[in-house]
């Protein structure tokens, strides 16, 4: 959301600080608090300030790197999410729709990195950055469509 803001993309626009935070969760102070308090952010309530920024959602992308890691490891998903941030049903409740909080993710994604070595971390990187735009947003209420593959236990 910085960089957005340094981009001189406001004045461009004429979206300023105030009517981003309403537009995107009705609250004007909402970048003041992300940016000057530092306040943890939802990924849905991310995805909309970067939809509206014209930039791609980070769940999609996210839910990628974790299909691809498991394809790499064979990790279950309970494992993921144990290990990661002890909650054995962190990427079962993800795919049905909550909306984990960025650090949370940060998190998740820190410790599924650590687990990878050099090629296999490459090959999640590349793969998932050489995908195409993942264009409209999903309509509020509705689950993502993302396919975490639910592997038995």
């Amino acid at each position: 959301m910085r960089a957005f803001l340094d981009r001189d993309f406001v004045e461009r626009k004429g979206i300023g600080p105030s009517r981003l935070g309403r537009l995107v969760t009705g609250n004007p102070g909402f970048v003041r608090e992300c940016i000057v308090l530092g306040a943890d952010v939802q990924i849905d309530t991310a995805d909309a300030v970067r939809l509206l920024i014209g930039e791609d959602p980070f769940r999609r992308r996210f839910c990628r790197e974790l299909e691809l890691f498991m394809e790499l490891t064979g990790t279950k998903p309970w494992v993921i999410g144990w290990r990661s941030v002890r909650n054995a049903s962190f990427l079962q409740r993800l795919q049905r729709g909550a909306s984990p909080h960025l650090r949370t993710v940060d998190r998740v994604r820190r410790w599924m990195y650590g687990q990878l070595r050099g090629e296999q971390r490459r090959a999640v990187f590349e793969a998932v950055t050489a995908e195409p735009s993942f264009g409209t947003p999903r309509t509020a209420g509705t689950a993502p469509a993302v396919n975490l593959r639910a592997r038995a236990d």
